[in-house]
């Protein structure tokens, strides 16, 4: 058994929705292995910037970053993904008939644009 096996066996601090979702390390590995790897380190670029922290700090600003684009696709294509991912909005009511609120995909806002588009929406279309 690996320390990751015997981790999720224990109490290790872990939701339990998230406990019973990895089992085991082959479990984990298996739904590493089910995921496309086209995000691999060339999706990285470098960039230095001509700004600087402080007006004395003669060493420019550099950072990495990945296009947000390319991660949102890579993400929406995802097998792991599949059944945890919402592409319409849905109304739930309870047992009295109340619409009840708990996700962004049930609120009113995606419904509105959506279901019934805004007129700004309409409008930009037909331009």
């Amino acid at each position: 058994m690996t320390s990751i096996d015997a981790m999720l066996k224990g109490d290790c601090g872990l939701k339990k929705s998230l406990k019973q979702s990895l089992k085991s390390v082959h479990h984990l590995q298996k739904l590493l292995g089910e995921m496309d790897s086209g995000l691999g380190m060339e999706s990285w670029e470098y960039h230095t910037t001509d700004l600087h922290w402080k007006d004395q700090d003669a060493d420019p600003i550099c950072y990495w970053w990945r296009n947000i684009l390319e991660v949102a696709k890579w993400l929406l294509r995802q097998p792991a993904y599949r059944s945890h991912l919402v592409y319409s909005p849905k109304r739930y009511y309870d047992s009295t008939g109340r619409r009840i609120y708990k996700e962004f995909n049930i609120g009113d806002w995606w419904w509105n644009e959506q279901v019934e588009p805004s007129l700004s929406v309409e409008t930009a279309s037909r331009s």
